[in-house]
């Protein structure tokens, strides 16, 4: 289940998640998705919350571990779920839980830390990669790369783009 790199986040303006609301999260799931959600935010359900710049990504457990996206377009807030019942019937419980936990950071002002496993943004993430020792990166890279086929091919493919780029040209 983990992000594929072809779904990496895309950078937009500075986090502000504006259009976010419990009113557009009801909207958008109806009563019934709304209330459950509730109740999987309350009893902490939200594995974890990442958020960078407008975009956000939360771990949401149901049956399954489910992976919710969340995004703000112009003050319009959408997003969706890898559990089945988001594509058969839309917003689902589990977008809703990760909405709450999204908009109670929003509200505290807090984007960068909180929650039970110190969720932390992607720009706080690159600010710690970005003071780690290589070796270390390179190890953390060859872990991802053993466990996840597709980071494999993603690192494998850079790589080989890389090798065909004349000395001293840098990737557009």
């Amino acid at each position: 289940m983990g992000l594929k790199p072809k779904q990496a986040f895309r950078p937009n303006n500075k986090a502000s998640f504006g259009g976010l609301s419990k009113k557009r999260l009801m909207d958008l799931a109806g009563d019934r998705y709304y209330g459950r959600g509730a109740d999987y935010f309350e009893s902490g359900a939200v594995e974890s919350l990442r958020v960078w710049e407008n975009e956000a990504r939360a771990e949401v457990m149901g049956n399954d571990l489910y992976d919710v996206r969340l995004w703000d377009r112009n003050g319009k807030v959408d997003g969706n779920c890898s559990c089945p019942a988001f594509e058969d019937f839309g917003h689902c419980k589990h977008f809703v839980a990760a909405g709450l936990a999204l908009l109670e950071r929003v509200k505290k002002g807090n984007l960068s830390r909180g929650g039970k496993r110190g969720w932390l943004t992607l720009d706080g993430l690159k600010a710690l990669l970005e003071r780690e020792e290589k070796p270390r990166l390179v190890d953390w890279l060859m872990r991802i790369a053993l466990e996840e086929n597709e980071w494999f091919e993603f690192l494998e493919e850079g790589t080989r783009n890389r090798e065909k780029r004349p000395k001293g040209k840098k990737n557009p």
